[in-house]
């Protein structure tokens, strides 16, 4: 016994002074006197007699049908007719017996068409009464009075009696008679659907584009307050732009003053869809049952990450999956296909470009290995604006590694600056041979703390003698003119080609 009930007993006892005896269970001959006694006049009627039946009349036998059938003048002419014979002409009463005569036959005073008892028309309500007693639909009680029974007509008069029943129409569900869909829109992002949704004790808003399918998905909180929502819109806006016309529901958010005043100061109209009728908010409904499915199947593989990280993965997903149009919704919004991991199985056209041995990012080193520079951007704990440094070794065209008081950085080009101090020792250091590597590595992540590679001690085959530098000097001055003066190039060496202009 709950305790609700046995306070509610001690509020209604509290009115009353009383004594508590105790009593054995043997000597209580009623065990709730308070709330039911016994009948004094006993019935003789049994209580399981009408368990079947809802009236106590008596059925309806074939004795009975064959009784009102002998008082039945159209029946007494069939039964005459089958057991003598059909003539060729029958009055128009009789023509629905007629085109079904191989059919009848009379068993015991009673007209049966096939196994099927042909029932008078002074019963033929009451029949139907007790066919519809469990008001059942038109289709299954057409199937039970096809079993058993037959007269003219009786499929019309089945569907008359349903549909004239008050019961069955206050129970029956409402028929989608008119639906129509929403026009198409010329634009991407011009129309909207938004809505919300519970996945997880959390609440989304979700943002459709009636176009492309574009779908966005917010994490709004506890509750749909108008605040998030209208943050949550602008963080969308931001980036899609803002919306001809929004369609939502009429829910709390929705029907608030200040988003009537955000969309109308920013020029979007809101189209409010019927209370209780989901279906004209159909583009929004079907994409919430997609996220709630998609996330479910999550949990079903066992997955163990966060909503927030499921909901990014299926965005990723669903943006770049292709729809009936074959073109997935970031295409048709940013008109460019986004790569995705499976682009990584399709090799590229024209063959694959390595950056390494591009023309266009292989250019002459502005600095060679040992050369002493000046360096700068140092940081903001070096007091000095420029340093003197010594090149290490050749990153890529515009980086090198430069040491600088026993401590090796990773520089650009532009924190780099030739040191003209010693003329002497500029002409020794243009003379070297730039030590740099053939295929320079792009790598823009490097560790600018990373130690270099130690270099070989140079030969004495690889040190610069008067002979070697003379015929240096001699091939770079076999394309130059007599008497010209030999350029020092600083820009890149690309073949430029002359520009070709129109002659009309």
């Amino acid at each position: 016994m709950s305790a609700s009930t046995i306070v509610r007993w001690n509020v209604m006892l509290s009115a009353y002074q009383y004594q508590i005896e105790y009593r054995k269970g043997s000597q209580l001959h009623e065990a709730d006197m308070l709330s039911r006694l016994p009948l004094k006049d006993i019935t003789e009627i049994d209580s399981s007699i009408n368990s079947f039946n809802l009236s106590e009349e008596l059925p309806i036998s074939y004795k009975d049908i064959a009784k009102v059938s002998s008082k039945d003048a159209v029946l007494m002419k069939v039964i005459d007719y089958v057991k003598s014979g059909w003539p060729s002409h029958v009055a128009s009463e009789l023509k629905p017996y007629y085109v079904k005569r191989n059919e009848l036959s009379c068993e015991q005073n009673c007209l049966l068409k096939g196994t099927k008892v042909v029932i008078p028309e002074a019963l033929r309500t009451q029949i139907l009464e007790l066919m519809h007693e469990d008001h059942i639909g038109i289709v299954r009680t057409k199937m039970l009075a096809r079993s058993t029974l037959w007269w003219p007509n009786v499929n019309s008069d089945i569907e008359n009696m349903i549909n004239g029943c008050q019961v069955c129409q206050q129970s029956q569900n409402n028929q989608e008679r008119f639906l129509m869909s929403w026009p198409k829109t010329e634009n991407v992002f011009s129309r909207i659907h938004i809505d919300f949704f519970h996945a997880e004790n959390k609440i989304f808003l979700l943002i459709v584009d009636s176009k492309s399918k574009w779908v966005d998905i917010h994490h709004i909180g506890k509750g749909t307050s108008i605040e998030p929502t209208i943050e949550k819109l602008k963080s969308t806006f931001s980036v899609m732009g803002l919306p001809d016309m929004i369609v939502s529901d009429n829910g709390p958010p929705f029907n608030s003053a200040e988003f009537t005043k955000f969309c109308h100061v920013n020029g979007i109209e809101v189209i409010k869809t019927p209370p209780y009728h989901p279906q004209s908010n159909g583009c929004a409904e079907r994409h919430v049952q997609n996220v709630k499915d998609a996330l479910n199947k999550y949990l079903l593989s066992k997955s163990t990450l966060k909503i927030e990280q499921r909901t990014v993965n299926f965005l990723f997903s669903y943006r770049n999956t292709p729809t009936s149009c074959w073109m997935s919704p970031n295409e048709i919004i940013f008109k460019v296909k986004p790569k995705t991991r499976l682009d990584l199985l399709k090799p590229k056209k024209g063959g694959q470009v390595d950056i390494k041995e591009s023309e266009e990012f292989i250019r002459p080193p502005m600095f060679v290995v040992g050369e002493k520079v000046f360096v700068g951007k140092l940081g903001p704990y070096c007091k000095e604006k420029w340093k003197v440094g010594e090149i290490v070794k050749c990153v890529s065209a515009i980086t090198y590694l430069v040491k600088v008081d026993d401590q090796v950085m990773y520089k650009h080009v532009n924190s780099l600056r030739k040191n003209m101090c010693n003329d002497q020792q500029l002409e020794t250091v243009e003379l070297r041979s730039p030590c740099v590597d053939k295929t320079p590595n792009i790598d823009l992540f490097c560790n600018p703390n990373m130690t270099p590679e130690p270099q070989p001690e140079p030969s004495s085959s690889q040190v610069a003698s008067p002979a070697l530098a003379e015929s240096v000097l001699q091939r770079q001055t076999n394309d130059v003119m007599p008497g010209a003066e030999v350029p020092c190039l600083r820009r890149s060496t690309r073949a430029r080609q002359a520009p070709k202009r129109l002659d009309l």
